[in-house]
């Protein structure tokens, strides 16, 4: 599904601007100008505008400008998550460590969690409450998540609730919709 409309402002859609030239440049942020596509943050309908945009660049082929495309997107989305969650840290907002972060979920003060996809399954069935509904994220490694924190490992954290939370969950959406 393709939305023509240029004034279109969803969060859940992405931006893609056409340049003079022809090729598709995201928008992540709303911010540019010019004529666009608004697609949903899906792999299915990006490769839609791709294949129906058929002069989209005369020196590129399609399946470059596809892999650019989703590689740029993923880079921008997975930059502006890591940004948050920076943020988040910096003003309390974001734990780590098994204790304190099972401590927050079991009490209700987070209902996100971000689990390293390359951190034992054991342990997350150990940390992960059973009464208590939960986002859980497992996008990123564990020395992705470590970087935030200033650490080669981080396995568990979580942020509590708040305006920054519900953001950080609209772009992680975002990125599961590109990964999928």
């Amino acid at each position: 599904m393709v939305l023509h409309k240029e004034t279109c402002e969803t969060e859940d859609q992405l931006k893609l601007i056409i340049t003079e030239n022809g090729e598709l440049i995201p928008d992540i942020y709303n911010k540019l100008s010019g004529k666009c596509y608004w697609v949903p943050f899906q792999k299915e309908d990006i490769e839609n505008i791709i294949e129906k945009k058929a002069c989209i660049s005369p020196t590129h082929s399609r399946a470059t400008i596809f892999q650019t495309l989703f590689l740029n997107i993923e880079k921008q989305l997975k930059k502006n998550i890591f940004l948050k969650l920076s943020l988040a840290r910096k003003s309390g907002n974001l734990i780590f460590g098994f204790e304190r972060v099972k401590m927050a979920l079991n009490s209700g003060d987070s209902d996100i969690l971000f689990h390293a996809n390359n951190g034992s399954p054991k342990e997350l069935e150990r940390i992960k409450p059973r009464s208590v509904k939960l986002i859980l994220v497992s996008l990123f490694n564990a020395s992705e998540l470590g970087k935030v924190f200033n650490r080669d490992y981080v396995a568990h954290s979580c942020v509590l609730k708040g305006g920054l939370a519900k953001s950080l969950i609209l772009d992680v959406k975002k990125l599961e919709g590109i990964q999928n």
